[in-house]
């Protein structure tokens, strides 16, 4: 009664769709990809946890030390100091 109703199926669609399923089993470690890990997965969320912390600490009031505990100050200073050099000293 309602034939023909049949929908046409997009090639790049079905080989897109295909592609997408199959990622783990394609996926290979190339220069690009590894570069890609380490800018987005490292160096940027560094760059943005030491952000936050820098202005924290800057902007942190004078009068809320007293309730800071002392294991705080020692992570304050690690990353105002910019390295790991707190944790050999």
């Amino acid at each position: 009664m309602g034939g023909g109703m049949e929908a046409n199926k997009n090639r790049w669609i079905e080989d897109w769709s295909t592609a997408r399923e199959n990622l783990e089993l394609n996926f290979r470690w190339t220069r690009r990809n590894l570069a890609l890990v380490g800018i987005f997965g490292v160096a940027v969320p560094i760059l943005v946890y030491k952000g936050i912390v820098k202005e924290f600490v800057v902007f942190l009031p004078h009068f809320l030390y007293d309730d800071i505990p002392w294991f705080s100050f020692y992570f304050i200073y690690l990353f105002r100091s910019g390295s790991g050099r707190a944790l050999i000293e």
